[in-house]
């Protein structure tokens, strides 16, 4: 059996039994859809599938790789005025 890491340090991510919460949500969200649906394994088995996609993602790219990547596409929103608006063409200083 793989030994689970327990986060000792302050700067650690939140967990969620053996899980970092990012890897948590997609299993957990599958399994709300599942139930509303009434195909909660099927569920649970695509929300496993996923974390593992996710998770081969997460160490093979640098940390915070998919909050630039939000950013970059314009998922995640800041109104700011450091950060430039990805979807402007033209900047006008």
């Amino acid at each position: 059996m793989k030994m689970a890491r327990i986060p000792c340090d302050q700067d650690d991510p939140m967990m969620f039994f053996f899980w970092s919460i990012d890897e948590a949500m997609p299993i957990l969200l599958c399994l709300g859809i599942g139930i509303v649906v009434k195909k909660t394994m099927l569920a649970l088995f695509i929300g496993y599938i996923v974390v593992r996609i996710y998770r081969r993602l997460k160490e093979s790219n640098p940390d915070r790789f998919f909050l630039h990547m939000a950013y970059h596409f314009g998922i995640l929103p800041v109104a700011t005025r450091t950060l430039v608006n990805p979807f402007e063409e033209r900047i006008i200083q």
